[in-house]
């Protein structure tokens, strides 16, 4: 199978590499440049990580076209998933794998896996590798026998700009200490950081840790 893999974050690059040790026998394409996009064609391509819309052009001239969303589609479908469930206090989700058509994150369902909102952005992305090689895997076993579910389309969120990072003075009175916490792990490395400034300057968070009251 001429097998397309589009992503650019490096927890979707990791899956890459995993699959294709896993599954060997499929003639291999990475893709992580929209750029590079338009060469492709007669292939089957799976993506994860991708934060680019795919044009009808290259929906018609490839075999399939799937996606990972790291949300329960059609909940969190659009911008920034991960941080909107995470600011609802989410701590537990699902990965979708889901069909491209051309309305964002609205294509048929094919399969759902579990996967943690816990802890670090890094702890995350390493659940979301493995979230997003259950999906893979599960794809390469049963294609072309593949389930597709059509979704009953929801809202679809906005993506959070940097802008929306800031904490004032008054959120560390009205916000929970968790709900602190959330806003700023939800936005740790490669996301704008959390911060807040006056009149001296700017003081950024990361790294942040959060203890249950007994």
């Amino acid at each position: 199978m001429k097998l397309a893999l589009l992503g650019y974050r490096k927890w979707a690059l990791n899956a890459f590499s995993l699959i294709q040790k896993e599954y060997p026998m499929h003639d291999y394409t990475v893709i992580t440049n929209p750029d590079e996009v338009g060469d492709l064609e007669d292939c089957v391509v799976l993506g994860a990580g991708w934060s680019w819309l795919i044009s009808n052009e290259f929906l018609a001239k490839n075999e399939m076209v799937a996606l990972v969303h790291p949300s329960d589609l059609p909940e969190y479908a659009g911008g920034t998933p991960i941080q909107h469930q995470i600011l609802d206090g989410l701590l537990n989700t699902k990965a979708t794998l889901f069909e491209v058509t051309n309305k964002l994150d609205a294509g048929p369902i094919i399969y759902k896996t579990d996967f943690s909102l816990s802890g670090s952005m890094d702890d995350i992305f390493v659940s979301l590798t493995k979230a997003t090689m259950d999906l893979f895997s599960n794809f390469l076993d049963n294609y072309p026998d593949i389930p597709r579910l059509s979704q009953k389309v929801g809202m679809v969120r906005k993506r959070l700009t940097p802008d929306q990072s800031q904490l004032s003075a008054d959120d560390f009175k009205t916000m929970s200490v968790f709900d602190i916490y959330n806003h700023i792990r939800c936005r740790e490395y490669p996301y704008p950081n959390a911060y807040i400034e006056d009149h001296s300057g700017r003081l950024y968070f990361s790294n942040v840790r959060f203890e249950k009251s007994e």
